[in-house]
């Protein structure tokens, strides 16, 4: 069958075809690919597999986050008193420090510093 773009796909005259007259296939297409949102054209069929791959990475990430956090992270619990005390005498034997006084303050920019 011939094709001519100057008559609209409506047949050519007695003039051979132009190179570019017939129109390009397209190309194949998988099964899967023409069941799977059949309405939507290649680009939009990527854009959406794409956002689903997207929330479907997320979800799973976060549950797996979650299960890590629940089930097999080990929370740290904080020293005592005792302990930090024991902690600080501790590293004045090792520095040969002399004892005296530690003050902590908790306040900054008042009239004290």
């Amino acid at each position: 069958k011939e094709y001519c773009c100057a008559n609209e796909n409506r047949g050519c005259s007695d003039k051979p075809p132009a190179d570019n007259a017939y129109p390009e296939e397209a190309p194949h297409q998988p099964e899967w690919m023409l069941e799977w949102l059949p309405e939507l054209g290649i680009g939009a069929k990527f854009v959406m597999t794409a956002l689903f791959a997207l929330l479907a990475g997320c979800c799973c990430g976060v549950s797996l986050l979650f299960v890590w956090i629940r089930y097999f992270h080990v929370s740290r619990k904080a020293k005592t008193e005792l302990q930090i005390i024991a902690d600080i005498n501790k590293q004045l034997e090792k520095a040969s420090a002399s004892k005296g006084e530690i003050q902590v303050s908790l306040m900054w920019y008042t009239k004290d510093d």
